[in-house]
């Protein structure tokens, strides 16, 4: 018989779904989507050319991306770089001289042996 492992799916990280085949998560990042994406809609239907395309882009990054990144999962890692960024600061700290550590000082003395008590 061969040795084999078996590895079991994380379950901390599974999210039931809620309606259907969509988790809460995704039911939320789509109605989240709906105003950026009404928004667009009325633009093409008003205006034409290339302004049209420049000024799509921009509603998309302002009104769809905070809810892509949501129903992603990013949003959080965003969130916590750009905490990091503006309350912790950088702190060194340094405890004296790095010094070399030799062999003899890793073997254990002949007098002291595992089964003494303490």
């Amino acid at each position: 018989m061969a040795i084999q492992s078996q590895f079991h799916k994380d379950m901390s990280k599974y999210e039931p779904p809620f309606i259907g085949s969509f988790t809460k998560r995704q039911l939320k990042m789509g109605i989240g989507m709906i105003p950026g994406m009404a928004l667009i809609i009325a633009e093409a239907i008003f205006i034409q050319g290339i302004s049209f395309w420049i000024l799509s882009i921009i509603t998309a990054i302002l009104f769809l991306s905070y809810p892509v990144l949501v129903g992603l999962g990013k949003w959080t890692e965003i969130q916590k770089g750009i905490e990091f960024s503006v309350k912790y600061q950088e702190r060194f700290y340094q405890s004296g001289q790095i010094r070399r550590y030799e062999k003899h000082e890793f073997i254990p003395k002949q007098e002291i042996k595992e089964t003494d008590e303490f």
